[in-house]
């Protein structure tokens, strides 16, 4: 999901903000909602809003899609909007609607479109590239007017900003010798570290450096069971809270997320696969979410393939996934069963 958000006007007089959203949806359109990831509007990022797209009554219903404010400042507890969207697939014609300004509650939603048909949007959907899915952008525009806690902008702008450079420098001590007092040895090539960032990161390199073991001893961390791609990117996330291209090796990263015990690293893994889940990866993800107990992605991967009970066929590996994990079938079942 990208937003952009565009305000014009001063600090001091009211003036209005504008908040581009694009939502991608990957994933087939299903009975349960589809929910958004969170963003922000406000000179502070103050109001947190959210969207959802609900599929009812079979292929014969019709679908809601609805703008949630999730928090917000003002003291009525109320923010007036005016909402412009269109939905899309690749071969699809965009729905489009251009709305009245209209005020939402905290904690409550409006409804931005009811009168298009279920099965629409699900054609909308597999007709488009498993690549681009269902497109739902949307501009919301509404008046910021400027609090005591608005007037903190430039320091809250500096303080990212310090933030911003810190991590641009952390990045710049990965695998750097200098200041360097351990080394990871992965398949013969070498990585530069430094003991306090490590520990301070991971339980498991925090008991390693602080007791009288042979990696404290020597400086020299063996790490056999990864390729060194995945130990760099490890790194960097160690150091920056950070992945360039996770995609690439996710699998691996999870794996060493919990040989580590980073758990922030887990559930970004986990994020990036949700997000890609499909007929030909859903079992696998499946499995890596049992084994490393990722209960997120676990939840998700039998939701989707409960939704496609009918085309059991489709999903690649599901005869041999039978045979081979009967207490996780079970499971699966038992799940099927709670949501008939």
């Amino acid at each position: 999901m990208s937003s952009s958000d565009e305000p014009s006007g001063c600090l001091g007089q009211c003036f209005e903000q504008s908040y581009r959203i694009v939502w991608t949806i990957h994933r087939p359109i299903r009975e349960k909602p589809h929910i958004s990831p969170k963003f922000y509007t406000g000179l502070n990022k103050e109001n947190v809003w959210y969207l959802r797209l609900d599929s009812w009554n079979g292929e014969n219903g019709y679908c809601n899609l609805m703008l949630f404010l999730e928090e917000c400042v003002s003291p009525s507890g109320k923010v007036p909007v005016r909402v412009d969207f269109f939905i899309s697939g690749r071969q699809s014609k965009e729905t489009e609607n251009t709305g009245e300004q209209r005020y939402i509650g905290k904690k409550n939603g409006i409804s931005l479109l009811n009168c298009l048909r279920s099965q629409e949007i699900r054609n909308a959907y597999e007709h488009s590239a498993s690549r681009d899915g269902l497109q739902i952008r949307c501009v919301i525009t509404h008046d910021v007017i400027p609090t005591r806690r608005m007037k903190n902008n430039s320091e809250n702008e500096m303080q990212a900003r310090c933030r911003h450079r810190i991590i641009k420098d952390l990045q710049l001590m990965v695998n750097d010798d200098k200041f360097s007092d351990v080394e990871l040895v992965v398949k013969k090539e070498k990585f530069h570290a430094h003991k306090m960032m490590l520990a301070s990161r991971s339980p498991v390199f925090a008991a390693m450096f602080q007791n009288d073991m042979q990696e404290n001893q020597s400086n020299i961390v063996e790490i056999p069971d990864f390729s060194p791609g995945v130990v760099l990117k490890l790194l960097s996330y160690i150091y920056t809270d950070s992945v360039e291209n996770i995609q690439d090796s996710v699998d691996d990263l999870i794996a060493a997320a919990e040989k580590y015990q980073l758990d922030g690293l887990k559930s970004m893994c986990s994020k990036v696969i949700i997000e890609k889940l499909d007929k030909e990866n859903v079992i696998a993800s499946l499995i890596l979410a049992n084994l490393y107990r990722i209960d997120d992605l676990k939840q998700e991967a039998m939701s989707f393939i409960i939704d496609n009970l009918k085309n059991l066929e489709e999903i690649d590996g599901f005869d041999a996934f039978m045979a081979s994990h009967p207490s996780l079938m079970k499971e699966l079942l038992k799940s099927f069963s709670k949501g008939t």
